[in-house]
């Protein structure tokens, strides 16, 4: 078997499959997915999603994942926040 390659050193198969990921990471992102639903879809670790990401030119992508996480903790840090004084003043 040969392996065709471009210029950069990967192969054509090796683009293709990094092609793939892009589209069905954007499609997730789409359909509101966030980053436990993407690492789970393709089996890696959070570290390495960004670092494909990043070695695929497409660091765009990886605030627009990471946001959802952020903006799950934020929400649960305010309503944390407001239960604990709601508890408080229920003890006085």
């Amino acid at each position: 078997m040969t392996t065709t390659t471009k210029p950069g050193g990967r192969t054509l198969a090796a683009q293709a499959r990094t092609a793939a990921m892009i589209a069905e990471i954007e499609y997730l992102l789409g359909c509101g997915e966030g980053e436990h639903a993407i690492t789970r879809a393709f089996g890696i670790k959070p570290d390495s999603l960004e670092r494909r990401l990043y070695r695929a030119g497409r660091p765009d992508l990886i605030p627009r994942i990471f946001e959802h996480a952020a903006r799950l903790y934020d929400q649960r840090q305010h309503s944390a926040y407001f239960i604990r004084i709601a508890y408080a003043k229920g003890r006085k």
